[in-house]
């Protein structure tokens, strides 16, 4: 008896999972029966009970297996349970507090190469925006996925760049990864980043990246309505953020501020 034949169904179906989470790219019912080291035709079983679940999810034209929206929401709720919100709270409040403008907390999801709103502060302004939060979003559209991005090392940030969806604002194409390359590494240099209306009609955003001893897990945000923001505060309130982010970083066990030039990160590109 192999090990595989001595395994119960859930335990099969937990290979699968876990095959799906962490392959670089979408895999085929027969590459995913190979890799747990199942048959094929029990690998077709189990994915079909998980597609019925939404665990996974069955691309109509390239017949690949990716994971599904429920595998997605059921990540995002156990990411947000993390201590980081409640450390990163009373940080966000001072925030908001001085600039009076909203602050979320996003947090990197890796094994879908997303992240997520996990928490946010509103300002006092009736004019805001009504942001979801545990909701999976692309990291190379807004400030707040690509100050995280900025982070990884390099085989990450092509894999994120590939598999990128168009904005779901401005419907371009990702960009190209020379010049998001470049982007990065001014992210890198300032620590923080500036963006308009890629993830929010209407909105600028500002960002800073957050760390722990591991390297970066997330980001807070500013999102203004595009009519209340004015140019010139941009810096100033870009040194706010990034004095907060590096207060979080140093709770959470990183060294030195989240400016990149302070982090040792050696894996970044």
């Amino acid at each position: 008896m192999t090990r595989q034949d001595a395994l119960g169904p859930v335990a099969r179906a937990l290979h699968l999972l876990r095959a799906v989470a962490e392959a670089d790219q979408p895999l085929s019912a027969t590459e995913l029966a190979s890799a747990v080291g199942l048959p094929t035709s029990t690998a077709h079983r189990l994915l079909q009970l998980l597609r019925e679940h939404a665990m996974v999810d069955l691309h109509p034209v390239d017949r690949r297996y990716r994971p599904g929206i429920e595998y997605y929401r059921l990540g995002a709720l156990v990411v947000a349970k993390q201590p980081v919100a409640e450390t990163a709270r009373p940080l966000m409040t001072a925030l908001v507090d001085e600039v009076n403008e909203s602050c979320l907390l996003g947090l990197h999801l890796p094994e879908s190469r997303k992240m997520m709103f996990a928490a946010q502060v509103e300002s006092t302004h009736a004019l805001r925006f009504a942001i979801p939060m545990q909701v999976p979003l692309e990291l190379v559209w807004g400030c707040s996925g690509r100050v995280i991005v900025a982070y990884l090392g390099e085989h990450e940030i092509a894999a994120t760049l590939q598999h990128a969806d168009p904005s779901p604002v401005l419907g371009i194409a990702p960009p190209k990864r020379k010049a998001f390359e470049a982007d990065l590494a001014a992210i890198r240099a300032r620590g923080w980043d500036f963006t308009r209306g890629e993830k929010i009609p209407h909105s600028v955003g500002l960002a800073s990246p957050i760390f722990t001893a591991r390297g970066v897990i997330g980001s807070l945000s500013l999102t203004i309505p595009t009519v209340r923001f004015e140019e010139e505060r941009r810096d100033a309130l870009a040194a706010l953020l990034t004095e907060q982010t590096s207060r979080l970083s140093s709770a959470l066990g990183a060294a030195g501020s989240s400016a990149g030039a302070s982090i040792d990160m050696p894996d970044c590109p």
